[in-house]
């Protein structure tokens, strides 16, 4: 594997957040994929918070079939031109929602990345239906990462009520590992784990509603960087993340959380 394929940065699109965000994201699914031996994944629905398919064309590099499932066609277009640009279009299958179909049990993995609590506004989609459907193309596992409840979701409220704008973290009664447990315990899966992840040295607002500048600011450095140093910067970063302190504290610092699901 070439040293480019280590690990997928998009500086022109991610700022520093997103990039932390995706590689400890990318970290713990390629971890995952290696200790139980998963061979076939799909990304039900596409994330499109970064570079849409990153995280799945991450897993394909590392010798996963793929499939990168969602309703929009112009993530479906950023995909396929991402799978392009890495030479993966024979491990990768794009899936339009609702038009293209995908037999039962199709998959070993079936993931998705912190849509719950916004999948109605931004995909037109319920989310038990989501999980639902995640459950029914699964063999085995399902991975559904959330938003962490914690204090930036009362920040959040306040900036969204100053700048006017949407929230950021979308349904409040959806964030959090309850709901995502709870509706894949509804759904016959059993809980095999759970853990906080995506914890930098920096608060999980989105300050750039109210500071523009803020922005421009986390992006210059990154989009100046090529994928070695950007890497080691991400690893400098991850000294919360990497640390022996309580878990407790983590929960109050933690972006996000994962559910790990088997069925039984």
């Amino acid at each position: 594997m070439s040293e480019r394929l280590k690990m997928f940065y998009y500086p022109e699109v991610e700022g520093l957040g997103t990039t932390y965000e995706a590689y400890v994201t990318a970290k713990f699914l390629s971890e995952f994929v290696t200790e139980h031996k998963i061979a076939t994944v799909c990304e039900y629905p596409v994330c499109t918070f970064r570079a849409p398919g990153a995280i799945g064309v991450h897993l394909a590099a590392r010798g996963c079939q793929l499939s990168l499932a969602t309703t929009d066609d112009n993530t479906l277009q950023k995909a396929g031109d991402l799978c392009r640009k890495y030479n993966m279009q024979g491990r990768v299958r794009l899936v339009k929602i609702g038009e293209d179909r995908i037999d039962p049990e199709s998959f070993d993995l079936v993931f998705h990345i912190s849509l719950i609590s916004t999948m109605r506004k931004d995909l037109g989609m319920h989310p038990f239906s989501c999980l639902q459907e995640m459950v029914r193309l699964s063999k085995r596992y399902v991975i559904v990462t959330n938003h962490n409840l914690h204090y930036s979701i009362l920040l959040d409220r306040i900036l969204s009520r100053i700048t006017r704008t949407a929230p950021q973290f979308g349904q409040v009664s959806l964030v959090g590992g309850m709901p995502v447990k709870s509706m894949l315990r509804n759904l016959g899966l059993v809980i095999c784990d759970e853990f906080l992840f995506d914890i930098p040295p920096w608060t999980a607002i989105d300050l750039s509603k109210l500071l523009p500048d803020i922005r421009m600011f986390s992006t210059r450095g990154i989009a100046r960087s090529d994928d070695q140093t950007i890497e080691r910067a991400m690893q400098r970063y991850s000294i919360i993340e990497n640390s022996a302190i309580p878990n407790a504290f983590k929960r109050l610092l933690s972006h996000h959380i994962a559910i790990v699901a088997e069925k039984p």
